[in-house]
C-alpha cells in the first residue's frame, strides 16, 4: 500500500471543498471494504484519502411520496435491520443479507458500495432493477444520475472526480415485485458467478406485462440491464415460454470472462437459467404463478 495523507473534513461542505481542491489526486471512504483492498493490491495508490466518518446527515433512510431516500453514508447492516426497507423494499433486504459477510456489512456503506463500480457486488445490480438513482454532489451543484448510466467500465463510473454521491432514491415498488438471485460456487464472501436481479408489473385486469427490469451482473465490465429481454416480455402475458425466451435474450447481452469460477460459456447458461429463475419468483410474489 502507497504512502498517502489522510484527510478528515468536518462535514459534509468541507468534504465538497477537498474534493474541488484536491480532485483526481484524492478518493473518498467511507467503510473502507471496497477501496482498501484496491490499495493492498496495489490497483489504485491516491495521494489523499479523504475520510467520511465525521461527516453527519447522510445516514438516515426517509420516505416521501414517490421514492424511498437512502443516505450515502448508511451502512449495509443497518439497512437490512430497517423497517422502512423490510416493508417497501423487501428485495433490497435480501440482496443486503447476501452481501459477503456481516463484518463487513457492518463496516460497508450504500454510497460506498454504489460507487465503488465493482461489477460482481450484489447491491448496483439490485438497486438498478429498482430504478434507483443517485443524487451527486460537488463544489458547484448536484445532479440525479440514473443507476443504469452511473457505470462505465470496471471501477469505472460517471462520476466527476469532486463529485460525492450523498442520496439514492428508489421509487417505490407498489405494484411490482422484485427478486434477486445469485449463484456461489465457493463461500459466501467470494464473488458470485452470476447474479440475477428483476423486478416486474403485471396489469391485474389483462394480465400482461407493464413493466420490467432484468440486470445481470459478474458476467460483465459492469452491471448488464438487458432491454432485449425486457422488451420480450412487455405488453405480453408472462409464461414458462416468454420467461425462457427473456432470459436468453438477456444472457446474450452478457459479456463475461472465463475465470476461476466457470468459462464463459458457462456463465452465459447460468446467466439464463438464473434470470428465468428469478423472473419466476418475483411472479410468484405477485401471486401469479402461471410462467412456474
Amino acid at each position: 500500500m502507497n504512502a498517502f495523507e489522510l484527510l478528515v473534513p468536518k462535514d459534509k461542505s468541507a468534504a465538497l471543498g477537498l474534493l474541488n481542491e484536491h480532485g483526481d489526486e484524492a478518493r473518498l471512504i467511507a467503510g473502507g471494504t471496497g477501496l482498501l483492498n484496491l490499495m493492498k493490491q496495489r490497483l489504485v495508490y491516491p495521494e489523499r484519502l479523504i475520510s467520511l466518518h465525521r461527516v453527519g446527515g447522510m445516514d438516515a433512510v426517509t420516505l416521501d411520496g414517490a421514492s424511498v431516500r437512502i443516505g450515502a453514508l448508511t451502512r449495509l447492516a443497518t439497512l437490512e435491520g430497517d423497517p422502512a426497507i423490510a416493508t417497501h423494499l423487501p428485495m433490497l433486504r435480501e440482496t443486503l443479507h447476501e452481501v459477503a459477510s456481516p463484518r463487513v456489512r457492518a463496516m460497508a456503506t450504500l454510497g460506498g458500495a454504489v460507487a465503488h463500480g465493482d461489477p460482481h457486488q450484489d447491491t448496483p445490480a439490485a438497486l438498478i432493477a429498482l430504478g434507483a438513482s443517485v443524487i451527486a454532489e460537488s463544489h458547484d451543484g448536484s445532479r440525479e444520475i440514473p443507476l443504469d448510466e452511473l457505470y462505465q467500465d470496471y471501477y469505472e463510473t460517471a462520476l466527476e472526480a469532486d463529485e460525492l454521491i450523498t442520496e439514492i432514491r428508489i421509487p417505490q415498488q407498489r405494484t411490482r415485485a422484485a427478486a434477486y438471485l445469485k449463484f456461489l460456487p465457493r463461500s459466501a464472501e467470494d464473488y458470485a458467478t452470476v447474479a440475477a436481479a428483476v423486478s416486474i408489473e403485471v396489469d391485474d385486469a389483462s394480465g400482461v406485462c407493464s413493466g420490467c427490469r432484468i440486470v445481470l451482473g459478474s458476467v460483465g465490465s459492469t452491471p448488464i440491464r438487458s432491454t432485449a429481454a425486457e422488451t420480450l416480455l412487455i405488453g405480453e402475458r408472462p409464461s414458462t415460454e416468454r420467461f425462457r425466451a427473456a432470459a436468453e435474450a438477456a444472457a446474450r447481452d452478457t459479456d463475461p470472462m472465463t475465470d476461476t469460477r466457470g468459462s464463459a460459456e458457462y456463465k452465459r447458461a447460468m446467466a439464463a437459467v438464473f434470470t428465468r429463475r428469478a423472473l419466476t419468483q418475483a411472479l410468484e410474489r405477485l401471486g401469479q404463478a402461471d410462467a412456474g
